[in-house]
């Protein structure tokens, strides 16, 4: 076996032992702080982890109940559990879900279910209907563009979004410019000089990650507590408000990679955004094709009206005239056509699961973190014959980082080792990992020291993002 390949197959060793919560059969240069048995003794769901993991996800295994893979790309898309597709198979098999717009019993029960799962995601997401209203959308992206075509922003206004926001975020200047609004983007640490008062024009919007999805890293709840206090809503003598009731900026926060594997515990926060996008696959494994934004509703009566409106928003409209009257509440305003109604009926499925196998996010958050801080530990510590690091991570260091973890290999030279070859052996290893740069062109763009320049340069020559140039003039 050559160099490479034996630190391959010492990388890959230690993330089959550390998802199986076995010794590695072969020891890193140096041992990490805690063993995987260490971390499965402190955080394993009452020491229920691998009964849960051999009951609830069956397809991580062959028919001898050997692991066949290594499944470490739950910030794509994670695993649902056996017992939400069985729940789910049975209702569809005993039950009639039919579209919620007609009057039949099927309807009816769809109508129901849709309702009561937003209750139960808002209570799962720590608020209740009177502060959010839960929209259902196709995805998580749809979601951000919602918020994005509700905001009112100004042509004096300025769209801001940090480094750190995935290109759905990104794709929302294509919006600011069209309002005649100032597209900014910038660094988070930025933000709190940007929203002060004396730098504040017009109506504006800025959006951020709570978690970023390149690299884990965490970002604060409280710019929005920030804004209000900055620009406080002043009430006259008769109790309304006199001077617009909304601060200039709108805040929108991208929670789906943070509300995978945290709390969000919405109700806690003095003042919440504006917006909150969550995605419904990357916390159950499925539905897949159901996001939610949430909308605060303190909000609802500045958002920036409609210009499309689909079937079962309106409550009267006129064929030949323009002029509709919209439904008065906002999510049924705001869900344009028939929602996704059997998908949504499953999320009570998943909700139970996900209660019964790891009893709240908060448990999640321990659990991932313990094994996050061990992965990191573990991979720093590889090393080649020669010395050199096996792997460079990009960042959980001094800022807060959650359960993802963002790396390269190199070679025993110190050169980077393309992401294709690396998948290529993780494969044949039975381990799945995402590669790539995972739609976030900040977050490359500062860990992968990747310029504008570079992008067209490479862009120009027939690159693209996706392809198998992996490694250009030995940049990854």
């Amino acid at each position: 076996m050559s160099p490479t390949g034996a630190m391959f197959h010492k990388l890959f060793n230690f993330m089959s032992a550390s998802l199986a919560h076995e010794a590695p059969t072969e020891q890193i240069s140096e041992p990490p702080p805690a063993s995987p048995t260490q971390v499965v003794e402190d955080y394993d769901y009452g020491g229920r982890l691998e009964t849960i993991r051999h009951k609830e996800y069956p397809q991580l295994y062959n028919a001898s109940s050997q692991l066949k893979t290594v499944f470490l790309d739950h910030a794509g898309s994670t695993l649902y559990a056996a017992s939400h597709i069985r729940a789910q198979t049975e209702e569809m098999l005993t039950t009639i879900p039919a579209n919620p717009h007609s009057n039949h019993p099927g309807s009816q029960w769809a109508r129901d279910k849709i309702e009561q799962a937003r209750d139960r995601l808002l209570e799962f997401f720590g608020t209740t209907s009177r502060d959010y209203a839960l929209v259902f959308t196709a995805n998580a992206t749809a979601a951000i563009r919602l918020a994005g075509e509700l905001t009112p922003m100004s042509k004096d206004g300025t769209f801001c979004y940090t480094s750190a926001a995935h290109t759905s975020v990104v794709g929302l200047r294509g919006i600011a410019a069209e309002l005649g609004a100032i597209v900014r983007p910038v660094e988070f640490d930025d933000l709190d000089d940007i929203i002060r008062p004396e730098h504040t024009n017009g109506v504006s919007l800025v959006a951020y990650p709570t978690q970023c999805n390149f690299s884990g890293e965490r970002f604060p709840w409280d710019v929005a507590e920030k804004v209000v206090r900055r620009f406080p809503i002043h009430v006259d003598a008769d109790g309304g408000k006199d001077d617009g009731g909304h601060p200039p900026w709108w805040v929108l926060v991208d929670a789906a990679a943070y509300a995978s594997s945290s709390p969000l515990n919405l109700g806690a926060l003095h003042t919440g955004p504006d917006f909150v996008v969550v995605s419904m696959y990357k916390i159950f494994g499925a539905p897949t094709g159901v996001g939610a934004l949430l909308v605060r509703r303190s909000s609802v009566p500045f958002l920036r009206p409609k210009r499309f409106f689909g079937g079962g928003t309106v409550n009267m409209l006129s064929f030949d005239h323009m002029w509709q009257q919209f439904r008065a509440d906002i999510e049924a305003r705001l869900e344009d056509g028939t929602v996704n109604f059997q998908a949504i009926a499953s999320l009570h499925h998943a909700l139970d699961a996900h209660t019964r196998n790891f009893g709240s996010m908060a448990i999640v958050r321990q659990h991932t973190a313990a094994i996050t801080q061990y992965a990191v530990n573990s991979m720093n510590a590889l090393c080649h014959d020669n010395g050199r690091s096996l792997c460079t991570i990009y960042g959980h260091c001094g800022a807060e980082f959650g359960p993802t973890v963002a790396l390269n290999l190199k070679d025993v030279n110190g050169g980077f080792i393309g992401h294709i070859e690396v998948e290529r052996l993780a494969v044949m290893a039975g381990v799945a990992l995402r590669t790539g740069r995972f739609c976030n062109p900040g977050a490359a763009r500062r860990w992968l020291d990747l310029t504008t320049l570079d992008l067209i340069r490479y862009a120009s020559l027939g690159y693209a993002c996706g392809d198998d140039n992996d490694v250009i003039a030995g940049k990854p």
